[in-house]
């Protein structure tokens, strides 16, 4: 019986000390910066021009596969607005809409940032196949 209950553990990721996505092979997961990098990716040409925008994440969960990110521009002195939200995958380096069920971000400026990160990561694309989904909220 004890055998089966560590076994158990191990593939829920629970017998070990690194989170269960982490565990899945040799790829790397996307850092808060490369993560950040994606978000500006993911916004529109006019969005990413506008002065003193700002990218905050949601605090971390070491066991979560999404990043989730607020993109706000800040205008006069004691206001800003929410440009975006988004939910980046830490393993696939894809972007999808926080606030649209099911819509994955796409545009040329992102495909080529995700291109780049995903050879960074060490993630072949038979290995992208097998972790992609269809988003956090679907």
């Amino acid at each position: 019986m004890k055998f089966w209950t560590a076994w158990i553990s191990i593939l829920l990721g629970i017998g070990g000390s690194m989170p269960c996505f982490a565990t899945a092979g040799q790829v790397k997961s996307l850092t808060i910066s490369e993560a950040r990098r994606l978000a500006l990716s993911a916004l529109n040409a006019r969005e990413r021009r506008l002065p003193r925008i700002g990218i905050y994440f949601d605090p971390l969960l070491p066991e979560s596969r999404y990043l989730y990110a607020t993109v706000t521009w800040r205008c006069g002195s004691n206001g800003s607005i929410v440009v975006d939200n988004f939910a980046i995958d830490r393993l696939t380096a894809d972007v999808w809409s926080a606030t649209m069920s099911c819509l994955k971000e796409r545009n040329a400026e992102l495909s080529r940032l995700q291109i780049q990160l995903r050879k960074h990561m060490r993630l072949s694309k038979a290995r992208y196949q097998l972790l992609k989904n269809k988003g956090p909220l679907c």
